[in-house]
């Protein structure tokens, strides 16, 4: 005779598979979210910078970015390499920024300024190099080597309220490279 009472170990296998599914949509959905309201509701800048390296045999068109603010830093605190550092822009026009100040925290600024936050590269004499995480930038195929290190991007980011910056828009000589697109 067979007894019906005993529980099967599969008996739920099919609920923790959907919730297992579940979890995994709702991660990738919170992953895409955080950029979508970073850029509804950040601040927007333009930014000029000059590319690096346009093209990378083994990685595909991809242009590296040099901004004026991640070189000579003004540090009046110490910073050790991958330190996190909040640094405060100030706009001198033509998308020229120029970095005036710089915390270990968040610090308060005035209208015409922005902070930014990136990790410390080295510091040394009161100056530091730093980098944001906006220093690569992949274009469509074939788009990046027309850029050559002597010519000058347009690079609009949004900066959040935490100091972290996404890359919205990428343009060369009124051309656009690059445009964020949320779906």
């Amino acid at each position: 005779m067979i007894r019906n009472d005993i529980q099967s170990p599969y008996k739920h296998r099919r609920a923790y598979f959907i919730a297992v599914v579940a979890l995994q949509m709702v991660l990738l959905a919170g992953m895409s979210v955080a950029p979508a309201f970073r850029l509804t509701q950040a601040r927007l800048a333009t930014f000029t910078t000059a590319p690096v390296d346009p093209w990378d045999m083994f990685r595909g068109d991809y242009i590296s970015l040099a901004y004026d603010f991640s070189q000579n830093v003004p540090v009046h605190e110490e910073f050790k390499t991958n330190d996190t550092i909040y640094v405060v822009l100030k706009s001198g026009g033509n998308g020229k920024w120029t970095a005036v100040r710089s915390k270990h925290l968040k610090p308060a600024v005035s209208a015409d300024e922005l902070v930014i936050k990136g990790k410390v590269d080295c510091a040394y004499d009161g100056l530091a190099t730093v980098h944001y995480g906006i220093e690569r930038l992949y274009v469509p195929e074939r788009q990046g080597r027309d850029v050559s290190s002597s010519d000058q991007l347009e690079i609009d980011a949004a900066i959040g309220d935490d100091g972290t910056t996404i890359i919205k828009e990428a343009r060369y000589k009124q051309r656009i490279l690059y445009h964020l697109k949320l779906i």
